[in-house]
């Protein structure tokens, strides 16, 4: 019996040391798996990052605006990383011991992302800063905040502890129209190197003072005046025009639209004049009369072969020019948005257009009907995605007039000197 007993305690110390040591393995592979509800979360989170970045793309190609289109992309982008941020720091809030593989998780889902994700993170946990670049396969010091610098330099640090800076509670992330998320750029220095030569057709228009402030005080008769405005669009205008677009054959189209233009070349030397712009005035009269001639009433664009690019001008921009503010924001009725400088504009262009003299009252209503039902049906397919993805049309359509204009003001013209980053973040940051 002793035998037995001697024989079974080294067999049972055995047994046990195994059945330990598989417990561990076991433990240690539960512990380092990322939770189910954190990793869908994760994943969410990234896909709908990815969805509203493709979403506003969209938005800004069908509206044809190269600038717009690069700047709602990169306002799309700065809202998801600040989304999938805040995902990864209210996980880490709720499990410490998995930074890496939140980290990890988060960096796979959006791998383009890595390095906003992983500076943001260690700004709110400069503790774990060294594990948060390691899981994101970034070098420590391109990650290191201001945070992680004072925590270094801390009491606490320097006596081993691992005090973290609290995580801030966790947002929610729901894509919004327009999307304002992203941080101001930073200002340019006194030393800026030498600016690169700028197109003739890129430079900035004369008075062209930048993006301006939204400004809605008076929002709610806007909107009544809005919902009667769309509620006409949606019965009659889009529908017509729609039709118009689908029975007129595709190069008819352009040649519609340059017809009318070239109606209002008349308007646009005026205000041109009225600029003290004379090189502009020049180009739109020898623009109107080489399109009225050989270019069949407008119908073909020759102009341009002679060198003379189009531009746009109207009384609002004029009165823009010498230092007017755009005033409170306005819907008039059947025009739809304007600002009260601009509204008044418009009265002023409709009393300086000779052909208001000039052509009889039948033949202006003509004009006047063909144009909207021009315009509309090139904006169809904007104004569709714009009303299906937005949460808030009324407040998209505004935030895109205001963006738009930032062309109109500058003439037209598209370069990205028009549009410089810091004064299309001021026209983002006013929409608010």
């Amino acid at each position: 019996m002793l035998a037995i007993r001697r024989n079974s305690v080294p067999r049972a110390l055995a047994i046990s040391l195994v059945l330990v040591a598989g417990i561990l393995a076991w433990s240690t592979t539960s512990f380092a798996a990322l939770p189910a509800d954190i990793a869908r979360n994760i994943a969410d989170t990234a896909a709908a990052a990815n969805a509203l970045q493709a979403q506003e793309a969209d938005i800004g190609k069908s509206l044809g605006n190269q600038s717009l289109q690069w700047i709602k992309a990169r306002r799309a982008r700065d809202s998801g990383d600040n989304a999938l941020a805040s995902v990864i720091v209210s996980s880490i809030s709720a499990r410490p011991d998995l930074v890496s593989e939140i980290i990890s998780s988060a960096v796979k889902a959006a791998p383009a992302s890595a390095l906003s994700l992983a500076k943001q993170t260690a700004h709110v946990y400069p503790g774990f800063a060294p594990v948060i670049a390691r899981s994101a396969g970034l070098p420590l010091a391109s990650i290191q905040t201001s945070a992680y610098a004072a925590y270094i330099a801390s009491p606490d640090y320097n006596r081993g502890s691992a005090v973290q800076v609290s995580a801030p509670p966790p947002t929610v992330y729901r894509p919004v129209y327009p999307v304002i998320q992203s941080t101001q750029p930073q200002p340019v220095t006194a030393s800026a190197p030498k600016q690169r030569e700028i197109a003739e057709d890129q430079k900035i228009a004369p008075g062209f003072h930048g993006a301006e402030e939204i400004s809605d005080p008076v929002e709610g008769i806007n909107r009544a005046i809005f919902g009667f405005n769309d509620a006409l669009d949606i019965m009659i205008l889009r529908p017509v025009a729609a039709l118009y677009g689908y029975l007129m054959p595709p190069p008819a189209k352009p040649a519609a639209q340059r017809f009318f233009k070239n109606l209002k070349a008349p308007v646009v030397m005026i205000n041109d004049l009225v600029q003290l712009d004379g090189t502009d005035a020049a180009v739109t009269a020898g623009r109107f009369v080489i399109n009225s001639t050989v270019g069949v009433l407008g119908l073909f664009e020759m102009a341009e072969d002679f060198g003379l690019k189009q531009h746009r001008a109207d009384f609002g921009q004029s009165l823009h020019s010498y230092g007017v503010d755009a005033g409170p924001y306005i819907v008039l009725p059947l025009f739809g948005p304007s600002t009260l400088r601009d509204g008044t504009g418009k009265i002023v262009d409709s009393l300086i257009d000779p052909f208001n003299y000039i052509l009889k009252a039948d033949v202006r209503t003509a004009r006047d009907v063909g144009a909207a039902l021009v315009g509309r049906e090139s904006l169809v397919a904007g104004l569709d995605n714009l009303r299906n993805n937005s949460i808030d049309y009324y407040a998209a359509l505004r935030a895109a007039y205001y963006q738009n204009r930032v062309l109109g003001l500058n003439k037209g013209r598209a370069g990205l000197a028009a549009t410089t980053a810091k004064q299309a973040d001021d026209m983002f940051d006013s929409a608010e």
